[in-house]
């Protein structure tokens, strides 16, 4: 096994003392790049301060034969899935497929853990908890995290979902917090002074990968709500100049517009023909890999209206400029926020 920083052999006697994480994973494997690794780069830096108690190392499958062939497959995983920022820790090559294979990986992400003395763990998983058992299971062996970095790192955290249109506010609430494993709360009191029922529905129709944070803003903001702090979780409430700041982009949220805003530069090729924008926003993601959704608060005043039909063309034309041109005629526009092109009313 080869450490893709140093080009050293690495054995695991080097880290005898530590509690050990070998993620065993593979450029080709979507879960392993999407998800795995990057719940472990967030693990690594919320416990930043206890480094010296633990070890992540990123062990590849075989299909990685050198350093450099590995270099080149992942550069557009770090540019996108990873927001431009390489892994943290160790990458190992499992290249004869021994390591592996001598702790019964029989698939990919596979998480194994040894104690300080060595020895593999069997890690216990919580009923629902997928994935993230391994990342409980260490953190219950370092000092907690203060609350507020629990919570950030929450609000932080990506989450593919496909949200059906019209559910109600209170079970994607309750579906948000069981996904981000954060207890989200509707403010009885703060509801029923904005007039705001409970199983109202969100105007929400959407299949892509955001944070927390994306996701209630996006949910919320139709019906002049955000979300506060409340211990280790959240509250939702009426929304004011002095309340809003939770749902403020943070540095990862900004960095993620930013890449969005720059795929607007890209050229793209499309003809719509009397196309609903329903069908526009999922047409308009596959062909780029970005996110597109109709303006929930736009919905909800009958401003967006997800049968409202455009008819426009594009020959490898910079999307920006085509999907403005597309979307004047029915009066609408785009901007970028929530990590996503949102389809909205003209100012």
């Amino acid at each position: 096994m080869n450490r893709a920083r140093d080009h050293k052999d690495a054995c695991l006697s080097d880290f005898k003392g530590k509690w050990v994480v070998l993620e065993f994973w593979g450029f080709w494997c979507w879960p392993c790049v999407s998800r795995g690794l990057p719940a472990w780069v967030d693990f690594f830096d919320d416990h930043a301060a206890d480094r010296d108690k633990f070890a992540i190392l990123a062990v590849h499958d075989p299909r990685a034969t050198d350093l450099g062939m590995l270099d080149e497959k992942l550069k557009p995983i770090v540019r996108r899935v990873w927001r431009g920022r390489a892994l943290p820790f160790p990458i190992l090559l499992d290249s004869t497929g021994k390591t592996g294979e001598a702790l019964g990986v029989t698939h990919y992400p596979t998480v194994v853990m040894l104690d300080p003395d060595g020895r593999v763990m069997d890690i216990p998983i919580k009923k629902g908890v997928i994935g993230l058992h391994a990342q409980e299971f260490l953190a219950s062996k370092l000092p907690p995290l203060p609350a507020g970095v629990r919570l950030a790192r929450a609000l932080d955290h990506d989450m593919g979902l496909l949200i059906d249109d019209d559910t109600p506010l209170a079970e994607l609430m309750e579906f948000y917090g069981t996904i981000a494993h954060v207890r989200i709360q509707l403010d009885p009191d703060a509801l029923k002074a904005a007039e705001i029922d409970k199983d109202i529905r969100v105007p929400l129709a959407l299949n892509a990968k955001l944070t927390l944070r994306a996701w209630l803003n996006l949910s919320l903001d139709p019906f002049g709500l955000t979300y506060i702090a409340d211990g280790h979780g959240l509250r939702v409430v009426r929304r004011t100049l002095d309340n809003a700041g939770l749902a403020r982009p943070s540095p990862t949220h900004a960095a993620e517009n930013a890449l969005v805003a720059e795929a607007l530069r890209a050229k793209v090729t499309f003809d719509f023909r009397d196309e609903p924008l329903s069908r526009v926003v999922v047409d308009l993601g596959a062909r780029t890999g970005e996110t597109f959704v109709l303006d929930p608060k736009g919905r909800r005043l009958g401003a967006v209206k997800p049968q409202a039909t455009v008819t426009g063309e594009a020959i490898n034309e910079t999307l920006s400029d085509a999907l403005a041109r597309l979307l004047a005629p029915v009066g609408l526009a785009y901007v970028v926020r929530n990590e996503a092109v949102v389809l909205t009313n003209m100012p």
